[in-house]
């Protein structure tokens, strides 16, 4: 099934010649005859009323031009001038001079009027073929294929985006025109490739490719190769999308799904992917989910619960990890999983995270008005510290706490980061007399000359070194090694992940300072926290509290 092509009128081709060539001309002759009839019954040239006759005239040229406005024009001077009265009721004559000159007027008005709507067509035409063809790559565009493309595309005619994801970056970096240039010469290689496939380019660094290759095999290696520009080699991450035209499919659902799935092959990581309407309904969840965070911000959605850190020594809570839990209306508890990553990379983050440090703080000082004073610490994200201002009112909304505040929690990738701007946000955070706790430790792919640099108190082993210790030798020498390194560097080291006793006894023999896990206490509520202190605040494995539920 091909899919219609519209004509220029909207209307079908057949009828387009017959409005042009004899509605249109007998619609001006019907204006003519209206205008002259006006202008006699109303008695004569001597009045107003012959400048009606600029009506018929500035059509006629709107329709046909300057021959036409002049034609209309000398007719309207004819009729109304020696055919025309200067009396009807006394049948006197116009004199000479009188319609000459009206006429005259006329026939100018014709022929100006019909040269500015000339020129207004040829400059429209100019943009309408300049907006068919991009006037950068010389490539045909996104109007292109849809007027002239989509319309002859069969069902089933398989179409593939491709997106240059590093365009816009390049043009922040090294401006506008060299940015141009390299998409210049990614085009030309591209066209090579393509092997004279059509290829239409829809935006800035995405095109349109019909029925071509395989982009894994054929395309994704010479299109990663460097691309020379203004005597530099750039490197493009191109990312392919798939999709099938499909029955009553119009040209942007087609562009839609294509640049759908290559965005999403960016997204996570690979080279291609095709079309599913599952990926794409989850990837509408999560930008929906994304702007219902900040409502849920406001309207109080957001809680807290608080895995307790339990000091080995002597089996009590010694500290808890605050971690964010979100209580949708509709959707009900949503795993932090889903939004915390999606919130990462938004400019919601920040607030996001300040909204914890809110409830935290507002938490602790409850408990301390009932004379619970226990450590609690935060999660702050590296997209936080790479904002300079992001520390300065970190300290001014944990300041209520002091002289005994919040500890901040970083990833170990977090701490690492090389950049000036986390570095400064760390030593900034630190000045305010804050804790700086490094999280996940083993898992980034950092020397250990970060933590001599860092200054942090306190050192979280990532919970797949401890989950199998038991059972593993090498586990449980680097957990070994990792304790030892932080006794002898003055941190407190905590295991993550703790689930039976053995793994327990074995990080107490070790030296480690403190334990969390669910062989402990899974997060609890704020009011659970207290219960757990009133009765000693020695959680233990089988009672309310512990288990592997409530993640």
């Amino acid at each position: 099934m091909q899919h219609p092509q519209p004509s220029s009128l909207f209307l079908p081709v057949s009828l387009e010649g017959t409005v042009r060539n004899i509605v249109l001309p007998a619609a001006v002759a019907v204006l003519l005859v209206v205008v002259y009839g006006v202008v006699y019954l109303s008695g004569g040239s001597k009045f107003a009323y012959t400048h009606l006759a600029y009506f018929p005239i500035i059509l006629g040229a709107f329709l046909y031009g300057p021959r036409g406005g002049v034609c209309v024009a000398l007719l309207c001077a004819v009729m109304l001038g020696p055919l025309m009265p200067f009396d009807v009721a006394t049948g006197t004559r116009q004199p000479l001079h009188s319609w000459l000159i009206r006429g005259v007027f006329f026939l100018f008005v014709g022929g100006v009027a019909g040269k500015l709507f000339q020129a207004a067509r040829h400059q429209s035409a100019r943009q309408s073929l300049a907006s068919l063809r991009c006037g950068l790559t010389g490539l045909p565009t996104r109007m292109r294929f849809e007027r002239e493309a989509f319309p002859h595309l069969a069902d089933g005619t398989v179409v593939r985006a491709m997106v240059f994801n590093d365009i816009f970056r390049l043009t922040g970096v090294f401006g506008d025109a060299t940015a141009a240039s390299v998409e210049v010469a990614a085009v030309e290689r591209m066209r090579e490739k393509a092997g004279g496939l059509p290829v239409f380019r829809i935006k800035t660094g995405g095109y349109l490719l019909l029925g071509a290759p395989n982009p894994c095999t054929d395309l994704a290696p010479s299109m990663s190769a460097a691309v020379k520009a203004c005597g530099t080699s750039f490197y493009l991450r191109p990312s392919f999308g798939t999709a099938v035209v499909q029955a009553g499919d119009t040209a942007n659902d087609v562009i839609r799904r294509a640049f759908s799935a290559a965005e999403l092959a960016a997204e996570e990581g690979v080279a291609h992917l095709e079309f599913s309407e599952e990926r794409e309904n989850e990837r509408r969840h999560r930008f929906s989910l994304l702007g219902e965070l900040r409502q849920a911000i406001d309207n109080g959605e957001l809680h807290l619960l608080f895995q307790p850190k339990i000091r080995l020594s002597d089996r009590r809570i010694g500290g808890c990890e605050a971690l964010l839990r979100w209580t949708h209306p509709r959707r009900g508890n949503i795993p932090p999983s889903e939004f915390i990553p999606l919130a990462e990379y938004s400019p919601i983050m920040a607030d996001l995270t300040l909204h914890v440090v809110d409830l935290a703080v507002a938490q602790v000082l409850e408990w301390r008005k009932s004379g619970i004073d226990l450590d609690v610490s935060v999660n702050v994200s590296v997209r936080n510290l790479m904002d300079p201002g992001f520390a300065a009112r970190l300290v001014t909304r944990i300041a209520p706490l002091q002289p005994r505040p919040l500890a901040i929690e970083i990833t170990e990738s977090a701490a690492a980061d090389p950049s000036c701007d986390v570095f400064a946000s760390m030593q900034e955070i630190a000045a305010a007399g804050i804790e700086l706790h490094v999280d996940d430790y083993g898992t980034g792919m950092s020397s250990l000359a970060y933590l001599k640099k860092i200054p942090a108190t306190q050192i979280k082993i990532d919970q797949s070194f401890i989950r199998n210790m038991s059972q593993d030798m090498r586990d449980r020498a680097m957990v070994k090694s990792t304790i030892l390194l932080c006794r002898e560097l003055g941190l407190a080291a905590v295991a993550e992940g703790v689930e039976d006793d053995a793994a327990a006894e074995i990080l107490h023999s070790f030296g480690c300072h403190y334990a969390q896990g669910f062989h402990f206490a899974k997060p609890l509520a704020a009011r659970e926290i207290r219960a757990l202190l009133a009765d000693g605040g020695i959680p233990q494995a089988g009672l309310p509290g512990a288990g592997r539920t409530g993640v």
